[in-house]
């Protein structure tokens, strides 16, 4: 099993910045990477999950078409992006709740959860809300030090188990260590493709078609 995530927190600073120009650039920035990252993904047939912070998708209706592409699957990732940690259990009830309600009223799928600063609580919540699945890094969270998904609480966790903040020497011989495995899940900050352009993820997905000729892959939760 393959999956591909991406965390939508580019765009974060058009939410709460109080810098007009920030909040500009920053907002323009995510629908750029955006763009630039479904073309090829519609073109290799790749399907994303992408984690969106709610408080922004309430407020960026521009924003709606590219999640709402057929190889988007669109995630939870909390209403301010606030870490659950820090969360009192009504507190996390009011963040999803909210985000439920604004999914409902953007005609948004929702059943995966993407825990924000990688700190898994309230699992109980996210079966109340509906949620089957949730994302975390387990590289960045000690409690749940593991590489391949497993079942918690009625829900499927589903480990982080790459994160492509590069594409040097020894991000590809991982990329590809990885590939030979039962699960992998790479994933990425919208940011990271500032970083090093559109051209390694296009390699990246290209090389994903050529073995799923010889490896029957799912590239989706």
């Amino acid at each position: 099993m393959l999956v591909i995530s991406l965390d939508l927190e580019l765009g974060f600073a058009a939410l709460h910045s109080k810098s007009r120009r920030i909040k500009t650039m920053d907002f323009e920035l995510a629908r750029e990477n955006f763009f630039n990252l479904i073309e090829p993904a519609k073109r290799y047939r790749i399907k994303l999950t992408v984690a969106a912070v709610f408080g922004l998708i309430e407020k960026a209706d521009s924003l709606l078409e590219y999640l709402r592409s057929p190889c988007i699957e669109t995630a939870c990732h909390g209403y301010s992006h606030r870490s659950f940690d820090v969360l009192s259990e009504k507190e996390a009830f009011w963040e999803l709740k909210k985000c439920r309600e604004i999914a409902k009223r953007k005609n948004i799928k929702l059943n995966s959860f993407v825990f924000p600063r990688n700190e898994v609580r309230h699992l109980h919540l996210l079966k109340k809300f509906g949620y089957s699945h949730f994302i975390f890094d387990s590289n960045r969270n000690s409690a749940l030090d593991v590489s391949l998904p497993f079942e918690i609480a009625g829900l499927k966790a589903m480990p982080r188990t790459l994160y492509l903040d590069s594409f040097s020497i020894k991000t590809h011989a991982k990329i590809l260590w990885q590939l030979n495995k039962k699960f992998a899940h790479f994933w990425l900050h919208a940011w990271n493709i500032n970083d090093y352009g559109i051209r390694p993820l296009k390699n990246l997905f290209r090389m994903i078609k050529f073995l799923e000729k010889e490896t029957k892959f799912i590239k989706e939760i």
